[in-house]
C-alpha cells in the first residue's frame, strides 16, 4: 500500500490508521483470498492519532473482535443508510485501542530499509512523484530520477503497482486538488498550478474524467469536509 510517499507492506492480522488527505493506493496482491476490513469515520480534532500517522499496527484480540462485531451490525442494515449508535460506539472504542497500543509500541514505521527491490521501486517512484507533484513532471522525469529506461519504469512500475504510471500521477495531483479545494480558499486557478498543470482547462478537463463533475461542482459539495 502506497501512503504519500511511503510504502507500507500490509501483513495478515496489520492494520493502518489513514489520516484526512492522506494520498493511498493499493498495489498489485498476488492471487489469494484475501478479507479486507475498511472503515472509514468524521472527527472533529485528528492531532490526537498524529503519532499513529504512517504506521503499520498489529491488531490486538479487541481490534478483531470489535472488527467483527463492526461487519456483523453493518451486514445487519441491509444496505440501509440508518444511523447505528453500536457501529459508532465499537468504532471509538477501536480507536481508544490505536492509542493504547501506540503508547505500548505496538506500532512500527513505514519500512524505508532492507526493503525487497521490487518494493525499494516503488518507494522511489512514490517518493520523485510526491515531491514534485507540484510540478508539470512526466514520465521520462520519472525515469531518469529511477535510473531506468522509460519502458522498463512503465512496465515495472504497472506489474509492481497495478497501475499504470501516468495514472499514478494524475490520481496524486487530483487527489492534491481535492484536498486543497476543501481546506483552501485558493482560487481553482491557483490549485491547478500548485497541482502541476499548465492551464486551468486541462486540469478541469482531467478532473471531470477521473472524479465526474467539474472542480467548482466539487468544491461546492464538499468544502469544509473532514474525514478519516
Amino acid at each position: 500500500m502506497i501512503v504519500d510517499d511511503q510504502v507500507a507492506p500490509l501483513r495478515p492480522g496489520c492494520g493502518l490508521l489513514v489520516t484526512p488527505h492522506q494520498f493511498h493506493h493499493y498495489t498489485r496482491f498476488a492471487k489469494a483470498k484475501l478479507l479486507w476490513i475498511f472503515i472509514g469515520f468524521e472527527l472533529e480534532d485528528v492531532e490526537e492519532f498524529s503519532a499513529l500517522r504512517g504506521r503499520v499496527l498489529q491488531m490486538t484480540p479487541l481490534h478483531v473482535t470489535c472488527l467483527r462485531e463492526v461487519a456483523a451490525r453493518y451486514a445487519a442494515l441491509g444496505g440501509k443508510q440508518v444511523a447505528c449508535p453500536e457501529i459508532s460506539l465499537l468504532t471509538a472504542l477501536m480507536l481508544a485501542e490505536f492509542q493504547s497500543a501506540s503508547s505500548q509500541r505496538l506500532a512500527t514505521p513505514l519500512p524505508t530499509e532492507r526493503t525487497p527491490p521490487s518494493r525499494r521501486l516503488i518507494q522511489d517512484v512514490a517518493h520523485f512523484v510526491h515531491g514534485h507533484v507540484a510540478k508539470a513532471i512526466q514520465i521520462h522525469d520519472v525515469a531518469k530520477a529511477v535510473g531506468l529506461s522509460e519502458s522498463h519504469l512503465r512496465a515495472r512500475f504497472h506489474s509492481l503497482a497495478g497501475i499504470g504510471l501516468g495514472a499514478y500521477i494524475r490520481r496524486l495531483r487530483l487527489h492534491r486538488a481535492r484536498t486543497m479545494m476543501r481546506s483552501s480558499e485558493l482560487r481553482l486557478k491557483e490549485i491547478a498550478e500548485r497541482c502541476g498543470y499548465d492551464s486551468i482547462y486541462t486540469f478541469s478537463r482531467a478532473f471531470r474524467q477521473e472524479i465526474g463533475m467539474s472542480p467548482s461542482q466539487f468544491r461546492n459539495q464538499n468544502k469544509g469536509v473532514k474525514q478519516l
